[in-house]
């Protein structure tokens, strides 16, 4: 199972964002406690443990993905694929029209911003945008805290790869909106 998490740390404790995980069952809670001193995360039971990488293996990732999809005819994504969930931006407090929706620092935490997990939807018009793609844009207007950013809040440059490519997504799956 691929699981993702996001915001679900405090902001002195390790930034997953782009690492490899798994969870292991440990044996017993005694091993958890043994775990747990060694600030490895472990759930409060004490029965299941993260282990991870803290760096992806995108210089080996991209090309295995690109090589299978080339050379060996797979099929990626999968047949029958969807999305069904999207990240998306909401704001955690009141923010100004103009205001620059920007990365700070390595723990990919836009200063402003929360993200959500939610259903899928197309990125057009009051529609929630997708959280990596409000990052970089400045806010045509102001928005309130708790609301989400939608999509015509945001001065989105049209002509963006990112952009194409989300708009490609939302023709091939309309059903995800």
């Amino acid at each position: 199972m691929i699981d993702v998490f996001n915001c679900l740390r405090r902001p002195n404790e390790a930034s997953f964002a782009g690492g490899v995980f798994v969870m292991v069952q440990l044996a017993d809670r005694r091993t958890g406690e043994l775990f747990a001193g060694k600030r490895i995360p472990v759930s409060r039971d004490r029965r299941r443990a993260l282990m991870d990488n803290p760096s992806h293996l995108l210089g080996v990732e991209a090309p295995i993905s690109a090589m299978a999809a080339g050379r060996l005819g797979h099929a990626i994504p999968a047949q029958g694929y969807r999305p069904a969930v999207d990240l998306f931006a909401r704001a955690a407090c009141e923010l100004p029209a103009g205001h620059l929706l920007a990365i700070e620092g390595n723990r990919h935490a836009v200063p402003g911003l929360d993200a959500l997990l939610l259903p899928a939807a197309p990125t057009r018009g009051a529609s929630p945008v997708p959280h990596y793609l409000a990052v970089g844009q400045r806010l045509r207007r102001a928005v309130k805290a708790g609301a989400m950013i939608g999509c015509d809040d945001l001065d989105m440059p049209a002509d963006t790869l990112l952009w194409h490519l989300r708009q490609e997504q939302d023709v091939m799956f309309p059903a995800a909106g």
